[in-house]
C-alpha cells in the first residue's frame, strides 16, 4: 500500500473514500443487479457467475482502452442532443422576441428610475457571495466534465469523451433517464388533480376545512429523508403498516385478494416505482393544495355569485372561473414537479439501501454512485452537466408552453 499512500499524500485535493474503494464499475453494478435474482432462485449459480464474468470482462476492456466507446445507443443519444439543441433554440428565439425595450437614448429601462450604480450597490454583495459559493464551484465542476480524474491522481483532458460514453455507451444512464421521466410525469398526473380537488372542496367550505389544511400540510414539516424513512418502515413486508392494513381490510371486508399483500415486497426493483406514487402523493399534495388554495382565495366571490345567478353549475364554475384564474399557480406547481422528478435522489437512495440496481437508478443516484463508489469524478461531473441541462430545459419548456398572459378582471 506504500504507492497508494504516497499518491494520497501528494494529492492536491481529496474526496471521502467510498465504502468499496475503487471497485470496478461494471462488476460493482453486476453484483448489485444479480444478487437478488440469485437469492430468489431466478438465477442459477452458474448464470450468476457468468454474469459477473461478463461484467469483469467489460471492466478489463475499459481499463485496457479507457477511450473506447461502444455506440450501443446511437439514435437515443443523437435524439437527446437534437432535442436539447432544438429546445434551447426555441427558448432563445422566444426570449429574443421578448427582449427588454430600450428608450430613445438606447439605455435599458429595466431598472426604471433606479440608476445602475445604485442597483449594483444593492445586488453586488449578494452576487459576489453567490458567485463565490455557487457559481465558481459549478464552473469548476463543468470543467471537470472534460477530464478523467479519480480524485487522487492528476487530471487528464479527454474532451467530450465522458459525454460520448454516457449518451451513446451507457445502459445505466438511459435506464436512469427513463426513471426520471417517469417521476416527472406519473406523480404529477396524480398529485395535481388530487391537490386541485381537495383545494376546491376546502375553498368551497367543506366541513372540517381547517383540520384538513393542517393534516395535508403536516408531511411538509418533515424533511425528505425523515419522510422516506417513515415510508421505509411502512413498506416493510412483514409487520409494515401498508401490508398489515391491506391484509386487515381484506379480512374485515371479506375481500380475499387483499390477502396477497401479506409479505408483499413493495420495495423490490419490480415494484419500487409503483410504490413511490403514494409517497409522492403524501409528501407533495399538501404544498400544492396550499398553493392552489391561496390562488383560489384571491378570486373575487362576486364572480361565483354572478355565475350562480346565470344558472352555472359548480362544475361549470370550476372550469370557467377557477381554473383560468389559478393558471399561474398550476404552472408553478408543474415546474416544481418537473424539477423534483429530474432531481430525485434521496428517496431512491434510501429505499434501495444506497445500492440501486440498474433498473432502479435515477440520474441523481447514478451521479453519486459514479463519484463516490466508482471514483470517476470526470464522468460524474459530465452527468451533472447533463442533469443541469435537462432540469433547465425541462422547467423552461413547461413554463413557456403553459404560460399565457395573465387574466385581468
Amino acid at each position: 500500500m506504500q504507492d497508494t499512500a504516497g499518491m494520497i499524500q501528494q494529492a492536491r485535493a481529496a474526496f471521502s473514500m467510498p465504502q468499496e474503494m475503487m471497485q470496478p464499475r461494471f462488476l460493482r453494478q453486476a453484483l448489485v443487479d444479480e444478487s437478488m435474482p440469485l437469492m430468489e432462485g431466478k438465477l442459477t449459480p452458474e448464470e450468476y457467475g457468468a454474469g459477473l464474468e461478463a461484467a469483469a470482462r467489460q471492466d478489463r476492456i475499459s481499463v485496457a482502452d479507457p477511450d473506447h466507446v461502444d455506440y450501443l445507443h446511437p439514435w437515443a443519444g443523437a435524439g437527446l442532443i437534437s432535442a436539447l439543441a432544438a429546445l434551447f433554440g426555441w427558448l432563445g428565439w422566444r426570449a429574443w422576441g421578448r427582449r427588454v425595450p430600450r428608450g430613445a437614448d438606447g439605455r435599458s429601462d429595466y431598472f426604471g428610475r433606479l440608476r445602475l450604480p445604485v442597483a449594483l450597490g444593492f445586488i453586488g454583495p449578494s452576487f459576489l457571495l453567490y458567485g463565490a459559493l455557487a457559481v465558481a464551484p459549478a464552473l469548476a465542476a463543468f470543467a471537470w466534465a472534460f477530464t478523467r480524474w479519480d480524485g487522487i491522481s492528476d487530471r487528464s483532458w479527454v474532451g467530450l469523451l465522458n459525454f460520448q460514453q454516457l449518451l451513446f455507451d451507457s445502459d445505466v444512464f438511459w435506464a436512469a433517464l427513463r426513471n426520471n421521466f417517469y417521476l416527472m410525469v406519473v406523480p404529477a398526473a396524480v398529485v395535481i388533480p388530487t391537490a386541485l380537488v381537495c383545494a376546491t372542496l376546502i375553498h368551497r367550505g367543506v366541513w372540517g376545512a381547517g383540520v384538513f389544511r393542517a393534516v395535508f400540510l403536516f408531511p411538509n414539516l418533515l424533511g425528505g429523508v425523515a419522510a422516506t424513512l417513515l415510508w421505509l418502515g411502512a413498506y416493510e413486508p412483514h409487520g409494515g403498516l401498508v401490508n398489515a392494513g391491506l391484509s386487515a381490510a381484506g379480512r374485515i371486508l371479506g375481500i380475499g385478494w387483499l390477502s396477497r399483500f401479506d409479505g408483499f415486497s413493495w420495495l423490490a426493483p419490480d415494484h419500487l416505482y409503483v410504490a413511490l406514487i403514494p409517497i409522492y402523493l403524501w409528501m407533495a399534495c399538501g404544498f400544492n393544495l396550499i398553493l392552489y388554495l391561496a390562488a383560489m382565495e384571491g378570486i373575487d366571490p362576486q364572480l361565483y355569485e354572478a355565475a350562480e345567478i346565470d344558472g352555472a353549475s359548480r362544475a361549470r364554475q370550476f372550469f370557467t372561473i377557477t381554473l383560468p384564474l389559478i393558471r399561474e399557480a398550476l404552472l408553478i406547481s408543474a415546474v416544481f414537479l418537473v424539477i423534483a422528478g429530474l432531481n430525485a435522489f434521496e428517496m431512491i437512495w434510501l429505499l434501495t439501501s444506497q445500492s440501486p440496481t440498474t433498473a432502479s437508478h435515477t440520474l441523481g443516484t447514478l451521479l453519486v454512485t459514479t463519484m463516490f463508489k466508482s471514483m470517476e469524478i470526470g464522468r460524474a461531473s459530465a452527468l451533472a452537466v447533463v442533469l443541469f441541462l435537462l432540469v433547465f430545459a425541462g422547467s423552461a419548456a413547461v413554463w413557456r408552453a403553459l404560460r399565457r398572459e395573465a387574466i385581468e378582471l
